[in-house]
């Protein structure tokens, strides 16, 4: 069989196989198989490298190709062309596949797989550990045309660390002087990925040091996905702060206000927020436009913390929703609504007055599987005609009111129509428990206890 149809026939095989594995089927080796035998790979000007199996199979392109020795209808002779990778580039690609087998701790941060994006230093050397910065730094210096047929072969064979390694140096050149010539060299998906490790803010900065219609194409498709997708924290803006800022950029205040042009008029209103500490300055992060923040599903709730209050301000149109996450040590309140909104599976903890409250006629917070726990004053609070209701079994409401005031409870509702309600099979004296203050539940001075009542789900559906 010639060259050119032995690699027809096994890019057909791999294009099968990555089908099947889409659809949950075959394309995975046996595990105990020996890691000593070897593979013949043959580069676009026909030399031949025998590789063990364990290293060729770094590439995805590659391991789909592997034919298991004895399977009926196939030669047992293992020889895989690669047409697109010359002798030169295959080596080099072996020698950081080679290490790598032997060697897998690339990254610095204990317990990171991947380099984390945005990119946080521009010296290698403080992101991947010291074998692997001096093989990217090396090639880089003494042979830009070999890093970035390297960058080619490390795509086309679908070797995703030696990817990771390549894109995230190139991202350090260009955040030393925030120009995009090296990226101008790669494909459009490679530049894409490359561009992965760049906030959008960082993105811009490039746009308008370069004239490139190139890194605006790749602005055009960030873009495009955190329209599709929502705006990632900290990948897409580095805080919660400007995430919020973009949401809102046509309101036409904050620092986001002056690219409508470049949004052509998208909208984004989800945050998807990443693991970690994010921090609000100030009393409260305030909302003017409806919008969604929802935490990484990947990520346990108290592992994306917000670290101060969110405030709805009054008169947004729509819904505002937070999901999967935890709010903490808010200065003033959690969560303080003066626009309706929703919450599902969210902690609200050790807030300085109370976790979440709702203020003002015709505001309704609707809070599922909730928890509000340890805040120097009420737990959950409808005020002057707003209505909370609560829903869930994993809804809860214990040990607040930790300042010790009589007027303060669990669940508290202040005015004549201002309602708490639970949800059916939910009770108060099931949701509210061990607060300290005046109690569980209570009113002020003019309202009733049956303010804070049951009902059924038929009943929240009418409302």
């Amino acid at each position: 069989m010639d060259f050119k149809n032995k690699y027809l026939k096994y890019k057909n095989k791999y294009i099968n196989l990555k089908n099947q594995q889409k659809a949950g089927a075959g394309g995975e080796r046996k595990s105990g198989e020996e890691d000593e035998s070897k593979v013949t790979l043959i580069s676009s000007d026909r030399y031949n490298f025998d590789v063990r199996i364990g290293v060729a199979e770094m590439s995805e392109f590659i391991k789909t190709m592997i034919i298991d020795e004895g399977e009926e209808g196939e030669e047992k002779l293992q020889e895989i062309p690669l047409p697109r990778v010359d002798s030169d580039t295959l080596a080099k690609v072996l020698e950081f596949c080679n290490y790598y087998v032997d060697n897998p701790k690339m990254i610095k941060v204990e317990y990171q797989i991947k380099i984390k994006k945005p990119l946080r230093s521009t010296d290698m050397s403080e992101v991947v550990n010291e074998w692997y910065a001096k093989f990217v730094n090396d090639l880089y210096e003494k042979d830009q045309d070999m890093f970035i047929k390297l960058i080619n072969a490390a795509h086309y064979l679908d070797i995703y660390p030696l990817l990771d390694l390549l894109s995230a140096k190139v991202a350090s050149i260009i955040m030393v002087d925030w120009i995009f010539e090296i990226a101008d060299r790669l494909q459009y998906l490679q530049r894409s990925i490359i561009c992965d490790y760049f906030t959008f803010d960082k993105l811009l900065l490039i746009k308008s040091n370069n004239q490139s219609n190139k890194i605006v194409e790749t602005i055009n498709r960030r873009v495009e996905r955190m329209e599709n997708i929502g705006i990632r924290v900290p990948e897409d803006c580095e805080t919660l702060k400007d995430a919020v800022a973009l949401v809102q950029w046509h309101t036409g205040r904050g620092k986001y206000a002056e690219y409508g042009e470049t949004f052509n008029g998208k909208r984004f209103p989800t945050i998807a927020l990443g693991k970690g500490e994010h921090q609000i300055d100030g009393n409260y992060l305030e909302f003017s436009s409806a919008m969604k923040i929802v935490g990484d599903r990947e990520v346990a709730r108290d592992e994306i913390v917000v670290l101060g209050g969110i405030r709805f301000n009054e008169g947004i149109q729509g819904n505002c929703h937070l999901q999967h996450l935890t709010l903490r040590q808010a200065k003033i309140s959690g969560v303080y609504g003066r626009s309706s909104f929703t919450m599902e599976d969210v902690l609200v903890e050790q807030c300085g007055t109370s976790g979440v409250v709702a203020h003002g006629t015709g505001v309704v917070g609707r809070c599922t599987n909730v928890e509000v726990r340890q805040c120097g004053m009420s737990g959950v609070n409808a005020v002057d005609g707003a209505s909370i209701t609560l829903i869930g079994a994993k809804t809860t409401v214990h040990h607040n009111c930790t300042k010790g005031w009589r007027g303060v409870y669990g669940l508290f509702v202040y005015g004549t129509s201002s309602t708490i309600q639970l949800v059916s099979p939910l009770t108060k004296e099931q949701v509210s428990k061990d607060n300290g203050g005046g109690g569980n539940w209570g009113t002020d001075s003019r309202g009733d206890i049956n303010q804070i009542k049951t009902i059924s789900r038929t009943g929240m559906e009418d409302k």
